[in-house]
């Protein structure tokens, strides 16, 4: 991909499709979007209420109810909805009980007409009633749990696999899967080997859980009878490999994330997917571990979203072939390039709100911020190259 001078990157974790987009907010700063699934283009919606502009890891995810999308609070201290046909936003303050300093949520799952978010680093399970807009919140089950809990907890519940009114949660400090009933609230541990460290990822294939672990390999765990199987086993050198594993018809793809390439698992064979030519890493300096943390699977296609890579990739699944999205078009000129213009109007066409951002302005101070800093990011460098040159066999 050529790149312009006036290029805006757009990186983001995850994203909710709804009427032909994927509704997104930026994850190195306050802003959201909808992209358009197939051009791949994402227009600029607006910032945040209640957030600085350079305000990072606000939100981890974005859930869909009826026309609503809600952005699920990362560090951020409130739940937002925005209403994909008006562009309205709606905020709720987060309880007094959940800490406003902490990460947050990085797990949520609709039911019926609630919210469940899962703690990341606090105690509470936190229940948003859609209609009644109301907040519960319960330590209970962290409390049940934390006697399979490792020394001093920063990571707990990863987004889960929802089979119907049972949702299974990754716990990232143990290696214990958290089975939750979004009916009556009640939960049980299914506890796995102390080695595989940690549980990074499930997915669910014809009644079985598809497990990933930090140390990179795959378990099959039978809900009907609660076996459970090693069907892969990592035999690289990295710790925490991959962050996702897909399943899609007969094969497994897993997304990376600190190895250097993407992988895919097919009738007891595996093969290494080379990223397009041109794809770069784009250093953020907001302790992502993960080279991707997201994926939107459609007809023909796994779309897998980088948050530390300059545009969507989409992975073709008859060919096995990656190619580049582009996120954020060449603009056709400067003085454009520079302002987000967000317009809202009512059904009569009458305008409700008008805002505009000096964009230019946000990337020079942005920019600044960046190289100034001396933390440095545990992945890579400002503009290394991590896409892989092994050739497939």
């Amino acid at each position: 991909m050529s790149v312009g001078q006036d290029t805006k990157y757009l990186h983001f974790i995850g994203a909710v499709y709804l009427d032909g987009f994927l509704w997104t907010n930026a994850l190195e700063w306050n802003g959201y979007y909808k992209v358009d699934i197939k051009t791949g283009k994402a227009v600029f919606l607006g910032l945040f209420d209640y957030a600085d502009i350079l305000a990072d890891k606000l939100f981890y995810q974005v859930l869909n109810y009826d026309k609503f999308v809600f952005f699920i609070p990362w560090f951020s201290n409130y739940l937002v909805r925005l209403d994909t046909i008006t562009l309205e936003t709606k905020y709720w303050k987060l309880p007094e009980i959940i800490e406003v300093e902490i990460a947050k949520f990085r797990a949520a799952h609709i039911y019926g007409k609630k919210i469940f978010m899962f703690p990341h680093v606090g105690n509470s399970i936190c229940v948003f009633d859609i209609e009644k807009e109301l907040f519960e919140c319960d330590e209970k089950v962290v409390k049940e749990i934390s006697q399979f809990e490792k020394g001093n907890i920063k990571d707990r519940f990863l987004q889960g696999c929802q089979k119907e009114e049972v949702v299974y949660l990754p716990h990232f400090s143990s290696s214990l899967v958290l089975k939750y009933n979004l009916i009556d609230y009640k939960c049980e541990v299914i506890l796995f080997p102390k080695e595989e460290k940690n549980i990074v990822y499930i997915a669910e294939v014809d009644n079985k859980l598809i497990i990933l672990t930090g140390i990179g390999n795959i378990w099959e765990y039978c809900m009907d009878n609660h076996c459970r199987r090693l069907i892969y086993q990592y035999d690289g050198e990295k710790y925490y490999p991959y962050r996702c594993v897909v399943p899609v018809k007969d094969s497994l793809y897993l997304m990376p994330a600190r190895e250097k390439h993407m992988k895919v698992l097919k009738n007891g064979g595996e093969d290494i997917i080379p990223y397009p030519f041109g794809w770069e890493l784009k250093y953020i300096n907001v302790d992502i571990e993960s080279v991707f943390d997201g994926h939107f699977i459609d007809e023909s296609r796994i779309l897998f979203y980088p948050c530390q890579g300059n545009m969507l990739l989409s992975l073709g699944v008859e060919q096995a072939l990656l190619q580049g999205v582009e996120v954020c078009e060449n603009p056709e000129n400067r003085e454009k390039a520079m302002v987000g213009h967000t317009v809202l109007f009512d059904i009569k066409g009458n305008i409700l709100k008008e805002s505009r951002v000096d964009l230019g302005l946000f990337l020079n101070v942005f920019t600044e911020k960046r190289y100034k800093s001396n933390h440095i990011n545990n992945l890579e460098t400002y503009g290394k190259q991590i896409w892989n040159t092994t050739k497939r066999g």
